[in-house]
């Protein structure tokens, strides 16, 4: 079985967060976030409860992204003053580093919507590609990984009847009346739990979640 990414990670795509109403310290809600879904969430408005995000001295973002010129740091923060300091909980007034070992709430992002071009650009860039499945085996071990996710459809690499890697495999899974007539050589595929994982055609311009496949997807 390749490996396979749920989640993509790019800033330049949406996000979709979520609170988690768990008391952790800062590596412990973001081991969470990891071994869940993506990361802890990173620039948000400001919460009616202290709650950790990704930030961290010096000061970049727990997802490997640069900060950007945006940032809402409470007044005198961070204090550079206090090395112990050195993990952010987002508050009503913004951003305000503290100590990591105490305990909060904390955001995480989940997952992007993107179109299917966006998601086989970022699959290529920063995996392999979007996943193919060469057997039934292959598609029901990531239809086990949407179910665990609540995903309930997402893009895979097949576009105009051809894989975006160029695979080649003769294991076809669509669902009944799949692929539409005239729908072979414009639509792009999605596995959907709803039709047991079985494929269908979708509009490429639809946002919704993917799955990328390569060595660093774990």
């Amino acid at each position: 079985m390749k490996a396979v990414c749920i989640f993509g990670v790019s800033s330049s795509l949406p996000l979709m967060y979520f609170y988690v109403n768990q008391n952790k310290t800062w590596l412990e809600a973001q081991s969470t976030c990891r071994g869940m879904y993506t990361d802890l969430a990173t620039a948000l408005p400001g919460s009616s409860d202290a709650v950790w995000i990704g930030l961290r001295k010096s000061w970049v973002w727990s997802s490997g992204e640069a900060v950007s010129n945006y940032s809402h740091w409470k007044p005198y923060n961070p204090n550079e003053g206090n090395a112990e300091a050195s993990c952010a909980v987002l508050t009503t007034a913004g951003w305000q580093d503290w100590y990591c070992s105490n305990t909060y709430y904390f955001e995480l992002f989940i997952f992007k919507l993107v179109t299917w071009i966006e998601a086989q650009t970022y699959c290529t860039q920063t995996y392999t590609d979007l996943v193919n499945f060469q057997s039934s085996d292959e598609e029901q071990q990531v239809l086990k990984l949407l179910s665990e996710m609540n995903v309930s459809k997402a893009w895979i690499g097949l576009i105009s009847s051809q894989w975006s890697d160029h695979a080649f495999t003769t294991f076809r899974y669509w669902a009944p009346g799949q692929p539409r007539e005239g729908s072979l050589d414009s639509g792009c595929a999605t596995t959907t739990i709803a039709n047991s994982g079985m494929w269908t055609y979708s509009d490429c311009a639809h946002k919704i979640p993917f799955i990328c496949y390569g060595s660093k997807c774990l």
